[in-house]
């Protein structure tokens, strides 16, 4: 019936793995403690936002009939909520967390890293 809603599907489970892929590679990077882990992990949150607001525009742009739109549209709106909650907690943590700067200092290489963690945890 609504031929374009199957093209914006496709669309927006594209953007899905891709998202998905990067926030394994993000906290891959942030539970091996790898170099630039944090920035990796900004760069997801700064994405998913990106994402957050494509995927809120989609259905509206399917064709759908208007009363389907305003139906849909406290969903979204409380969806579009939990993600900038779930963005500005996890962002903020990252910049001003102790614990981060403790964990993932980026002043030293990831060599005197490893010497440092090695001889604490021998």
């Amino acid at each position: 019936m609504f031929p374009s809603l199957e093209k914006w599907f496709y669309i927006d489970g594209l953007l899905n793995l891709v998202l998905m892929g990067l926030s394994i590679r993000a906290g891959i990077a942030l539970w091996t403690v790898k170099p630039g882990a944090v920035k990796t992990a900004k760069n997801y949150l700064l994405i998913f936002l990106a994402y957050t607001g494509i995927s809120v525009l989609l259905p509206f742009m399917a064709g759908l009939p208007t009363e389907v739109n305003d139906a849909m549209a406290p969903a979204i709106i409380e969806s579009v909520f939990h993600a900038l909650i779930f963005f500005g907690v996890w962002y903020s943590y990252l910049n001003k967390s102790k614990r981060v700067k403790a964990t993932y200092n980026s002043n030293i290489t990831s060599e005197e890293f490893e010497s440092i963690f090695v001889e604490k945890y021998r």
